[in-house]
C-alpha cells in the first residue's frame, strides 16, 4: 500500500477536491476553497466562489495596477446591482488623480453612464437610457434621442432636418455664422 505524502504533519489526502493548496501562516500547507477553488470537471477557477460559471470567476472587486502607477478596477456594488469599471491614477496604494468610470447604475433604471469623480455616479457626463436609447450629455434623463444640458459648440456643419424647435429663440438668441441649413 502506498501512503499519501506528508508535509509538516499535513497529509495531501486531507484536502478537499477542488482545493488549490498554498502556504499559509507559518508556512503551513493550507486550503480555503471559499476563496480559491479549482473546478476540474469544467476547467474553471473560482476566486471568492466554489462554483465558477466561466473560466475565471471572481466574486468581489478586481484591481489591476501597472507598477503602482495606474489602476483599472472592476467593481460590483454591494448595495445593488451596479456594474462599474473605474480608471484612475494610482501611486503607492493611494488614488492620486481623478477617477473616470463607466457603468450600469441599478438605482437609475440600469442606465449606462460615464463620468469622473471619486464617488461613482456622483458626477455623470454622459448617460444612455437603456429602454429608449436616448443619449444625454450633461443630463442623466435624456428626453430626446440626443439631449444636451448646457451649451454646445459645433465647429463645422450642423444640419437640422424635419421640424426644428428653438425654444424662445429670437433673432438675438440664435446666432448663425456661415451657412445654416434647415430642411423640412
Amino acid at each position: 500500500a502506498t501512503s499519501s505524502p506528508t508535509f509538516a504533519s499535513t497529509t495531501l489526502s486531507n484536502f478537499t477536491a477542488g482545493s488549490i493548496p498554498f502556504f499559509g501562516t507559518g508556512g503551513a500547507l493550507s486550503q480555503n476553497n471559499s476563496e480559491l477553488f479549482w473546478d476540474s470537471a469544467n476547467n474553471r477557477v473560482g476566486i471568492g466562489t466554489t462554483g465558477p460559471g466561466t473560466k475565471l470567476e471572481v466574486d468581489g472587486d478586481i484591481r489591476i495596477t501597472a507598477n503602482g502607477a495606474g489602476q483599472f478596477q472592476l467593481y460590483a456594488s454591494g448595495s445593488g446591482n451596479d456594474a462599474v469599471m473605474i480608471y484612475s491614477t494610482y501611486d503607492s496604494g493611494q488614488i492620486t488623480g481623478v477617477n473616470w468610470w463607466t457603468g450600469v447604475d441599478d438605482s437609475d433604471n440600469a442606465n449606462f453612464k460615464i463620468g469622473n469623480s471619486n464617488a461613482v455616479f456622483d458626477t455623470t457626463f454622459l448617460a444612455i437610457n437603456r429602454t429608449s436609447g436616448n443619449v444625454g450629455i450633461g443630463t442623466t434623463s435624456p428626453g430626446q434621442l440626443l439631449s444636451v444640458a448646457g451649451n454646445a459648440h459645433v465647429n463645422s456643419n450642423l444640419s437640422v432636418a424635419g421640424s426644428s424647435m428653438f425654444g424662445n429663440a429670437t433673432t438675438t438668441g440664435l446666432t448663425v455664422t456661415g451657412g445654416a441649413s434647415f430642411n423640412s
